[in-house]
């Protein structure tokens, strides 16, 4: 599974990204990510596709995620205000990985 991951905004305009292939990952955060992935039901989820995705209060965080697994594909865009309650628990896992990648490149 192939994983591309953005996230920027909130009151510092934070900008990270995080792209990896579950392959290539330690067997633990690879079964991890994907157990988050099928929970969130993500190549599944019904977004309202008329919410812009900036919409919301000045400080949301906006995500840009794309899943290629297998012959399936898919790319969304959401905020904290649009992301579906199921999706959530993958962002922040991705968002956490982000931060510490971007902290270990310093």
């Amino acid at each position: 599974m192939i994983i591309n991951f953005s996230c920027q905004g909130g009151f510092a305009n934070l900008q990270i990204a995080f792209s990896v292939d579950t392959s290539e990952l330690s067997e633990s955060l690879s079964q991890e990510l994907i157990d988050l992935v099928e929970r969130s039901h993500f190549f599944e989820l019904q977004l309202q596709q008329a919410a812009p995705k900036f919409s919301g209060p000045p400080d949301v965080f906006v995500y840009e995620l794309t899943i290629q697994d297998a012959n399936k594909s898919r790319a969304i865009a959401c905020n904290d205000v649009t992301a579906p309650p199921a999706l959530r628990p993958l962002l922040a896992r991705l968002q956490k990985l982000a931060l510490e990648q971007s902290s270990n490149s310093d």
